[in-house]
Order: structure tokens, then C-alpha cells, then sequence
């Protein structure tokens, strides 16, 4: 059986929340919020914005994804009832930011009391690992291992509305490829060459025609000829 549109998903979603707000609740902290660049973009310069302080930061962060969430699902989260479904459920709020985005802002060389998306996870009673040590391939080149990384698929689809042309989701082919990819399986339909070259025995690499003389040859073949 197929998958439901994504609309079709946010209406369900939108029908059953007005009868139970715990389902708007679950949505809420469900929606793939590290995956949305322009919340998480908004949200980075609102918190560098106001005062490095975590109560305030998480207050400002649920605003702006109270904001987004009824932009995007047109669903109106009840901030107060909100919190206190957190309470009730003992329920943490969701990480906002991935682990890439918080190593690049403790890259920046910040104090750790001035780096604001760390703080606001700390808030949310997250705590930030120290990052393993990365040990270099000597195979790979200097240029890829330098290179930006990112994942390689992000699902597109997941609590977005229809009428949004960036909604659209990834075309079922391209999913089961980037599957693929990810578990190292052959990819059906495509023919492996291998690595190597086979000489053909009548074939040969050497010619039978004499090459002609370069144009500074040419005169002391004339000459070596009078003689």
C-alpha cells in the first residue's frame, strides 16, 4: 500500500489534533526541525539576538517554533498547555540544531558561555560530547577531506504542507538509489567494468609505416643523400 501524500498526512494530523491536542503536541516536537534551513537560520540569528542566558534563549526558541509550526501545518500550539504537557509527560524538547551545526559553532573559537544554540541545548537538558578524535584516511586527497560534509539525504516530505514548491519529495527511484548507496549493495541495472586492461594479442602498438622526417631533418637527409 502506497504512503499518503504529505498533505494528506498534515490534514490527518490537523483533524486529529483539534480532537486531541496531545497529537498537536507530538507534531509539534516531531516536525524535522534541524532539516527546516530557514527556521534553524531565523532561529540562530534570534538567539545571538538576545542575552546569552538559557531560560531566555529557550523561551525565545519556542516562540519562533510556535511561529514556524503554524506557518507551515497551520496548527496553533498553546504555549502554556504546551509546557505543561512537558511536565506532565516528563517529555524533553527536541534538539533543534544537529551535532555538525554545534561543532561548527564551537569551531568559531566562542567562549562556551557566549555560544548560544550549546546553551540552549544544555537548557533543554541536552549535553554536548566532546567530538572523537578524527583519524585521516591517507588515501582520501587533502581537498575531499577538507570539504563541507553533510548528509546525504534528508527527507523533504515529513510535516509540510502542500502548495509549497519546496515540499515536493524525493522521486521513489532516487530514494531506493541513495538506499543503496548507504548499505553498499550493487545498484540493479548497472554493469560493473572491472578495474583492468585486456591486451588484444592482434593488436599492436607499433607501426609499419616509416615516420616521415621532422622539418629540420629534412635538410641533412638532402645533404647525407648528395653525397
Amino acid at each position: 500500500m502506497a504512503a499518503p501524500e504529505p498533505s494528506q498526512r498534515v490534514a490527518d494530523i490537523q483533524r486529529r489534533a483539534a480532537e486531541k491536542p496531545e497529537v498537536a503536541f507530538k507534531a509539534f516536537d516531531t516536525y524535522p526541525w534541524q532539516a527546516d534551513p530557514v527556521f534553524n537560520r531565523n532561529l540562530t540569528s534570534a538567539l545571538y539576538s538576545t542575552e546569552a542566558k538559557g531560560p531566555q534563549l529557550a523561551e525565545v526558541a519556542l516562540q519562533m517554533r510556535i511561529d514556524r509550526f503554524s506557518e507551515r501545518i497551520k496548527i496553533q500550539i498553546d504555549k502554556d498547555a504546551y509546557k505543561k504537557w512537558l511536565v506532565e509527560t516528563k517529555s524533553q524538547q527536541p534538539k533543534l540544531f544537529s551535532d555538525q551545526t554545534l561543532a561548527q559553532e564551537a569551531a568559531a573559537n566562542l567562549p562556551p558561555e557566549e555560544r548560544r544554540l550549546a546553551l540552549l541545548h544544555i537548557e533543554y537538558g541536552y549535553h554536548q560530547e566532546a567530538p572523537e578524535p578524527v583519524v585521516e584516511d591517507p588515501s582520501v586527497p587533502s581537498w575531499q577531506r577538507q570539504a563541507p560534509k553533510a548528509e546525504l539525504y534528508v527527507a523533504r516530505n515529513v510535516g509540510v504542507p502542500s502548495g509549497d514548491k519546496d515540499a515536493l519529495p524525493y522521486p521513489k527511484k532516487f530514494e531506493e538509489i541513495v538506499k543503496f548507496l548507504q548499505t553498499g549493495q550493487k545498484i540493479p541495472g548497472i554493469r560493473e567494468i572491472p578495474d583492468t586492461v585486456i591486451d588484444d594479442p592482434s593488436i599492436s602498438t607499433k607501426g609499419t609505416m616509416e615516420a616521415p622526417l621532422k622539418p629540420w631533418e629534412r635538410g641533412s637527409a638532402a645533404s647525407t643523400a648528395d653525397k
